[in-house]
């Protein structure tokens, strides 16, 4: 199912599911085949089917992604500009997201979020080793 974030997108709404994973086949919510990963002999079967998931998940990620930008921008953090090329990477015919440059905050960043943001720059993910 579209959400907000991928309505007009060039893509097969969501969610996709893995048919059967053993023949590498993705569907989508109306049972039409959207992609088919063959046998590569030299994967091994763990990551082939890590391969599958990813791929089944990628119209949600890819709106969680375009999700994520928006509200970052809405609290004032400035994204990379490889956020924005990714989400172009992901949908190349359609109109690019670009950064918002004029920014109208009802108030500036509060201290928690300058805690969890710093200075601007993306977010930091923890390593989890």
């Amino acid at each position: 199912m579209a959400n907000i974030y991928t309505r007009n997108l060039k893509i097969t709404d969501g969610p996709w599911r893995i048919q059967n994973r053993h023949r590498g086949i993705i569907y989508d919510q109306l049972d039409r085949k959207i992609a088919v990963v063959p046998k590569a002999g030299e994967i091994p079967l763990e990551q082939r089917l890590a391969n599958l998931a990813a791929i089944a998940a990628a119209p949600e990620l890819l709106a969680a992604l375009r999700e994520a930008a928006s509200l970052l921008e809405a609290m004032g953090v400035e994204l990379k500009p490889e956020f924005y090329e990714l989400m172009q990477r992901a949908t190349p015919n359609d109109e690019p997201v670009t950064p918002q440059k004029d920014y109208k905050y009802a108030e500036p960043l509060s201290e928690f979020q300058r805690s969890l943001y710093g200075s601007g720059d993306m977010p930091q993910v923890p390593d989890p080793d």
